[in-house]
């Protein structure tokens, strides 16, 4: 399905019932297939929306200069206000939590609660990043690392060849690394105007605004939103929870999914579907 926000058509898709949850999703210039699958076993207690941001997957591409992080947020409450989707869950993956800690940092009373997966909360990443690779990364990795963040690649076969060079370093367990991506959608234009983007990007001036219940979720091996990331935004969001998968890398929801979905259940039912029912009338 698709719907208007301002001047581009977004796709959506939905699954389950219960107070909105929008599953925000990060890989700048990559479609990401799947994701309601991966949080199926949410299903029962939230509605599940899935959406692709503009430049992504199968929603509309726009002029290049509106592929910021200001504007995929902007996108986002757009999409809630054509949805009429009242104070959503966030679920924000990687870059996904950029988008979803600006949008609730500017619109704190939008938000019902947070969900933030191997994220960060200003561009610090990047150098953090760039280090891990250069001391874990093979020569080819390294080589294809510095193609994707400098704007070199043009074609969408090369976007494809290159992150699944750097693939495994996504990964605490090897055995999980997909052989390819050829599932995806890669599009150079739209992954590089958002990274050029990151320069700017700083969420922590609006952390402390945020006053609703967040979940913060990192794999102990994320090598691109390393822990420290996450910890610096669990200290600077009021009452947030950290939660470190011991045996994950950057995707804690997908290589320890059944541990990662019964901490994110035991989380919403404790810190936002209680106080819910508590605060109905009677």
């Amino acid at each position: 399905m698709r719907v208007r926000v301002g001047d581009v058509d977004l796709f959506y898709e939905t699954a389950g019932e219960g107070p909105p949850c929008i599953l925000v999703h990060g890989g700048p210039g990559m479609s990401h297939p799947g994701r309601l699958v991966q949080f199926a076993a949410l299903g029962d207690l939230v509605q599940l929306v899935a959406y692709d941001h503009r430049g992504h997957g199968r929603s509309s591409r726009a002029p290049e200069e509106t592929y910021t992080q200001d504007q995929l947020a902007e996108d986002l409450g757009g999409l809630c206000r054509a949805l009429g989707l009242d104070r959503p869950i966030l679920c924000g993956t990687s870059a996904g939590g950029f988008v979803s800690l600006l949008y609730a940092g500017r619109y704190p009373d939008a938000v019902r609660a947070l969900i933030l997966v191997g994220t960060a909360a200003s561009n610090s990443f990047m150098a953090r990043a760039s280090a891990n690779m250069e001391r874990l990364g093979t020569p080819p990795m390294r080589a294809a690392y510095r193609a994707l963040w400098d704007g070199s690649i043009t074609r969408p076969d090369e976007f494809r060849r290159a992150f699944e060079t750097i693939l495994s370093m996504y990964y605490y367990d090897k055995r999980r690394v997909p052989a390819h991506l050829a599932d995806r959608e890669f599009d150079p234009v739209t992954r590089r105007a958002l990274i050029r983007d990151y320069s700017r990007y700083d969420a922590r001036p609006g952390l402390a605004r945020i006053a609703v219940p967040t979940f913060v979720a990192v794999g102990r091996h994320d090598w691109i939103c390393p822990v420290e990331e996450s910890e610096e935004i669990a200290r600077a969001i009021p009452g947030a929870e950290l939660h470190v998968f011991e045996h994950s890398g950057h995707s804690p929801h997908v290589e320890e999914a059944q541990a990662f979905i019964e901490a994110v259940r035991e989380f919403l039912r404790r810190r936002v579907l209680d106080l819910e029912a508590q605060d109905r009338p009677r």
